[in-house]
């Protein structure tokens, strides 16, 4: 445990630092040590044992001094970009490009690795875009590397019409699913995140007769969350199960 502040200055200069920067799956976890991301039952006990926030785990300060919630990697986004490009194809069988937009976008790094996998791996059925209001950025004083459309949620809905819609960390405490589902063009809704922290329970909860929810197992497999297994109990501090605790991937389709 000693050595977690060495480590979390180490990473502070490190590649992974740079926006612009996709690592893979494996280069982050062994830069940041494999200890940080444990499992849940280690990660409980250093929690109860050591509650000094400068020492606990520094992908929770990179995520509040970033305003990243999820750590991107390759692995993961190359999968995201192959789930996109199957589901758009069925969308659309003669291949048109389909409309996807990721809202609440941030620093619209999400969407800018996405359109940079497509072109690598030679799709061309995917039009992505990234959109948010910018009040993160602007609070935290953060630049924005990528190219994010300033528009609140509800106006990229009815002005771009989306057929797909992803949403990575919802704020806490909002539901904006609600008009995911009654969006005419929305035939799908990805949540990525962290369960008991994005959204509401209503967010990721069934919808019978409307949208089939669909864990996406292959992708959460990648996934790395800047608080992963960190936190143990939820907002109102009763203990949660273990996986509630991982960032996860969860498709929302029209039936």
């Amino acid at each position: 445990m000693s050595a977690r502040p060495e480590i979390g200055m180490m990473f502070e200069n490190h590649q992974l630092c740079d926006p612009s920067y996709l690592p893979d799956y494996d280069e982050v976890v062994s830069t940041v040590g494999g200890h940080l991301l444990a499992d849940y039952g280690n990660n409980l006990q250093l929690y109860r044992e050591d509650r000094n926030m400068d020492e606990i785990t520094y992908p929770l300060k990179f995520g509040i001094t970033h305003g990243t919630f999820e750590i991107l990697n390759k692995d993961n986004v190359d999968r995201l970009t192959k789930y996109l490009a199957q589901k758009a194809l069925r969308i659309n069988p003669n291949g048109e490009k389909v409309k996807i937009a990721e809202i609440g976008a941030g620093l619209g790094r999400l969407t800018h690795f996405v359109c940079q996998s497509a072109l690598s791996q030679g799709i061309d059925n995917l039009d992505m875009v990234a959109t948010d209001t910018g009040e993160m950025a602007r609070r935290k004083g953060l630049y924005v590397p990528f190219d994010v459309m300033r528009e609140s949620y509800d106006k990229t809905l009815s002005g771009c019409k989306p057929q797909i819609v992803v949403s990575s960390w919802m704020p806490a405490h909002c539901d904006w699913t609600q008009d995911f589902r009654n969006a005419q063009s929305v035939q799908e809704y990805i949540l990525i995140g962290q369960p008991n922290l994005c959204g509401k329970p209503t967010s990721w909860a069934e919808h019978p007769g409307n949208f089939a929810r669909i864990p996406l197992d292959d992708l959460s497999d990648t996934q790395l969350g800047y608080r992963d297994d960190f936190f143990p109990y939820d907002v109102i501090g009763e203990p949660t199960p273990p996986q509630v605790h991982r960032s996860r991937t969860v498709s929302f389709t029209r039936v």
